[in-house]
């Protein structure tokens, strides 16, 4: 039998496969790569958005203004859009809330009141411009300093040692530096830290102090008069055989105080009509008023008083009229009570001796007439002259009330009233050698 045997070279077919082989790990590689191309853009256009979001939010964070791109695919765009309108409102919210945090710090700022804001270890976190102001404080930044280190009032630091003790504390401190001040001071705990509120009381305890010397003076200034009418009226009741001639001279010594009792009276009325603002003197009350002719018949009148009798005159009016809209009693009234004053003073100086002068004289400018009343009296005191306009006040305060010509401090607080309420202005011009006050009223309008 036979065994045919057939056979043929694989190298052929060894070669094909190995070239498939090549072809096919070729493809797979260049497929591979562009796999990884296909993923890398995908995974870039995801990863870049959420970057970018990344990248927005951190900025958020930080309290700078971004906005969030929209592109992207859409789960990415629809998360961005609702990550936008998240930030716009957050953006939004920040400006209200820095802007109410500026208001509430111009408002701290200008409050008239000192504030101040301490932490828990006692350095300053905030503090206004008035504490600077109501504490004399050098201007500067006192932010993160020591409060005791800064602060140069002794009492406001014993105040800052109660809180450690108690959760608030209040003390009136008394200032003294070239003024006397007064500052009411509260001071409150808080979870971390002390709050100061620190208000200057000055004008509320100087009006205090007027209301009691007011009150002083006043029981003093009707305690006097009662005083000598009641001494008159018990020696009168005591002496009913007494002779007619000191009868007469005790019956015409109350009626002098009793004439001082209701002048003093009717004064206080009128100056508190006036302060209230309850008397005003309207259009129709006011009249052209001839300044020359009032000063010439006030000079004549008070020249012809018993306490000038020894004092010189002197009346400078170089104008034959000098109009003004006014109301004449009440002009005549307030120039009435400077010239008194000058009497006064003048008489109580040189008593029953020459060399007492009284000057008035008129001026103008533009707008004004200028009336000027001097005279060489004792003249103001240093320390009055800021408030020789004031209720009560005399131009010799320590002799006043012993002087039988002094009055009761009430004709120059009246005559600022009248003067300033005809739109005129009071001034005391020199206080002594010679005591002068400059009253200015406007000129009357020329009708167009």
């Amino acid at each position: 039998e036979l065994i045919l045997v057939l056979s043929r070279s694989l190298n052929l077919l060894t070669s094909v496969k190995g070239g498939l082989n090549l072809y096919f790990f070729l493809l797979m590689l260049i497929l591979s790569f562009f796999a990884v191309l296909l993923s890398h853009f995908i995974i870039r256009k995801i990863l870049t958005p959420l970057e970018e979001l990344s990248g927005v939010a951190s900025k958020l964070a930080e309290g700078k203004e971004a906005r969030f791109s929209l592109i992207g695919p859409p789960e990415i765009s629809n998360l961005a859009r609702s990550l936008r309108e998240m930030a716009e409102n957050l953006q939004n919210t920040l400006k209200l809330l820095n802007q109410q945090r500026n208001n509430l710090k111009q408002l701290i700022d200008y409050l008239p009141a000192g504030v101040i804001l301490i932490d828990s270890e006692g350095k300053i976190l905030y503090l206004n411009k008035s504490t600077i102001d109501i504490l004399d404080m050098a201007q500067g930044d006192y932010i993160n300093k020591l409060f005791i280190g800064v602060i140069g009032l002794p009492k406001l630091i014993e105040l800052y040692d109660e809180l450690k003790e108690r959760s608030e504390a209040e003390s009136t401190i008394e200032v003294t530096n070239q003024n006397k001040r007064y500052l009411n001071c509260k001071a409150k705990r808080l979870e971390k830290g002390y709050l100061f509120l620190i208000t200057d009381t000055t004008d509320q305890k100087q009006m205090e102090i007027a209301r009691r010397n007011f009150i002083a003076d006043a029981s003093h200034e009707f305690q006097t008069p009662l005083t000598v009418i009641k001494a008159a009226t018990e020696i009168l009741t005591c002496n009913p055989g007494m002779e007619a001639s000191e009868r007469e001279k005790l019956l015409q010594k109350i009626a002098e105080q009793e004439d001082r009792l209701s002048r003093l009276v009717d004064d206080l009325l009128y100056l508190a009509k006036l302060e209230s603002q309850q008397m005003t003197i309207t259009k129709g009350e006011r009249k052209t008023v001839d300044i020359v002719s009032m000063l010439k018949d006030l000079a004549s009148e008070y020249k012809g008083y018993p306490q000038a009798r020894y004092i010189e005159w002197k009346v400078d009016i170089p104008f034959s009229r000098a109009p003004i809209e006014a109301s004449y009693d009440a002009i005549k009234k307030a120039l009435g009570n400077i010239i008194d004053n000058a009497v006064k003073y003048t008489q109580q100086k040189f008593k029953d001796q020459k060399g007492g002068l009284i000057c008035i004289s008129l001026d103008e400018n533009k707008n004004f007439w200028h009336v000027t009343v001097s005279d060489n009296g004792v003249g103001v005191p240093s320390n009055m002259t800021e408030d020789i306009f004031a209720r009560f006040k005399r131009g010799s305060f320590e002799t006043g009330y012993r002087e039988k010509s002094a009055g009761y401090g009430l004709g120059l607080a009246i005559a600022k009233n009248i003067i300033e309420g005809h739109g005129g202005i009071i001034e005391l011009k020199s206080p002594v050698n010679p005591t002068t006050f400059l009253v200015s009223l406007p000129k009357l309008r020329k009708k167009d």
